[in-house]
């Protein structure tokens, strides 16, 4: 296996573990707006109903 095949081997292993750690932190970002968006639409439903 020729040297350079391995280096490109590691850059793409970087890269993905770069994506993997943006993926994750844009999942926890979607489910905290998520759970906000929620809260925010039960609160206007309950103050609907109270009203």
């Amino acid at each position: 296996m020729p040297l350079e095949n391995h280096e490109k081997d590691h850059e793409d292993l970087a890269t993905m573990k770069r994506w993997m750690i943006e993926t994750q932190a844009n999942v926890r970002f979607v489910k905290w707006a998520a759970s906000v968006g929620a809260i925010g639409l039960i609160a206007r439903f309950a103050d609907r109903f109270v009203s």
